[in-house]
C-alpha cells in the first residue's frame, strides 16, 4: 500500500515560502532524508532563479539536491530532493 503525504503551505508575500521553507524541510533530520519537494513557480525564469539561489546558499551545483524542470529544459538529477517547476510540468 502506497501512502503519500502532502502539505500545502500558505503564507504572506516575501515570507520565504520558496527559499526558506523547503530548506527547513530538507535540513530536518526526520523529514529531509526521505522527502521529495516540488515547488511551483509562475514563470520559467522564477523556477531557474530560485533553484540557482538555493543551490548557491547550500554551496551546491544546480541539479544535485536542488534542481528545476521547465518546458524544454531540465536541471535535475535522480538524487534531487527539491525541484522547482512551472505549473505545466506537474
Amino acid at each position: 500500500m502506497l501512502v503519500t503525504l502532502c502539505s500545502l503551505y500558505i503564507f504572506h508575500c516575501c515570507s520565504g515560502k520558496s527559499t526558506q521553507v523547503p530548506q527547513f524541510l530538507l535540513d530536518d533530520e526526520d523529514i529531509g532524508p526521505s522527502c521529495s519537494i516540488i515547488c511551483t513557480q509562475p514563470r520559467r525564469i522564477s523556477a531557474i532563479g530560485v533553484a540557482e539561489r538555493i543551490a548557491e546558499e547550500r554551496c551546491e551545483e544546480v541539479g544535485t539536491t536542488v534542481g528545476y524542470r521547465i518546458r524544454l529544459e531540465s536541471a535535475v538529477s535522480h538524487t534531487a530532493s527539491l525541484v522547482f517547476v512551472t505549473p505545466g510540468m506537474i
